[in-house]
């Protein structure tokens, strides 16, 4: 089978029989728009501002030195949080639209240096006074407080279009209040310590979620992912790799997923024949990840992808 540079698709089958691999220049990076940006006149809401110093408060230990910004300065005058760092505000209405503070290193489970870098505490609820907050990334820091729960009231957080904790070491159910978050474009829920759903129907009240990451949490009771997945047409990039799913197999009468172009459930149980798999006829997948999956047999490429945008290079493991 021929191979051309203009490949877009990657495709990677790793099984007892085949692997299938098709090399795209990059992978899809989707991001929401960027909104940090603060006028020079921009001063923050008094009392979005004591929400942030309470959410500060939260924070028993910050080694890297985050939040030294997040402070009253030496007059006693209140300090305008639009310019501490990871805040984000309108530089209309000086309201809090973003807080980045995603910690940029790997999760401190699989790197020790993670440790001396990572805020530890809570997330405080606090951040309800910031009402019109559509950016969260909180990824890769010890915040699972006492409970070690993912907090529920982050589904009362109605504007946000961002939210990603991954890294948190959170346990137990994940909260199906976060379905409450309507405006949603991009979850993150991968790689914490050991969050489940048995329920994942939720998903489903997320009209424009675009990029979805279950990556590592435990869905095997939710036998019906594929149909509740193809009950929300606006994704783009679903990662639902290592959630132990025991099967890919199920039949869809109709396909509502048109827009995929990502698709990862590397690392699952299914040990069925490859060309039983339901996302064949999804025509814009760019990258397909199914490696680690028990999955046998030959896929239905030939059938499925149109060889004008796509390019495919077949071999056998020995």
């Amino acid at each position: 089978m021929n191979c051309s540079s203009a490949a877009k698709l990657l495709l990677l089958i790793t099984t007892t029989t085949c692997s299938l691999l098709v090399i795209t220049p990059a992978a899809l990076q989707l991001q929401p728009a960027n909104h940090n940006t603060v006028s020079a006149t921009t001063t923050c809401i008094p009392r979005e501002r004591d929400a942030l110093l309470a959410f500060k408060r939260s924070i028993t230990s910050d080694p890297s030195g985050f939040l030294d910004s997040w402070q009253r300065d030496d007059g006693l005058q209140e300090q305008d949080c639009c310019r501490w760092r990871g805040v984000g505000c309108s530089n209309s209405t000086g309201h809090v639209l973003q807080l980045r503070l995603g910690n940029e290193n790997p999760p401190y489970y699989y790197y020790n240096d993670n440790k001396t870098t990572a805020m530890v505490g809570k997330i405080s609820p606090s951040l309800l006074a910031l009402e019109n907050l559509e950016y969260l990334d909180l990824s890769n820091n010890n915040l699972v407080g006492s409970s070690q729960r993912i907090p529920e009231f982050l589904g009362a957080l109605k504007n946000l279009k961002y939210l990603n904790l991954s890294g948190i070491q959170f346990v137990g159910e994940v909260p199906p209040q976060l379905g409450n978050l309507s405006e949603l474009q991009y979850l993150d829920l991968s790689y914490m310590s050991s969050a489940k759903s048995t329920d994942i129907s939720w998903l489903t009240r997320l009209p424009s979620l675009h990029y979805l990451n279950l990556a590592n949490v435990y869905l095997d009771a939710v036998l019906d992912w594929p149909h509740i997945m193809n009950m929300i047409p606006s994704l783009r990039v679903l990662d639902l790799s290592t959630c132990s799913l025991t099967s890919a197999n199920q039949s869809l009468l109709r396909l509502n997923l048109t827009d995929l172009e990502e698709l990862d459930l590397s690392g699952n149980d299914f040990y069925h024949p490859v060309a039983s798999c339901w996302f064949w006829n999804i025509t814009r997948l760019k990258y397909l990840n199914l490696a680690s999956t028990g999955l046998d047999g030959t896929a239905p490429v030939s059938k499925q992808y149109n060889r004008d945008s796509a390019q495919l290079v077949e071999r056998e493991i020995n």
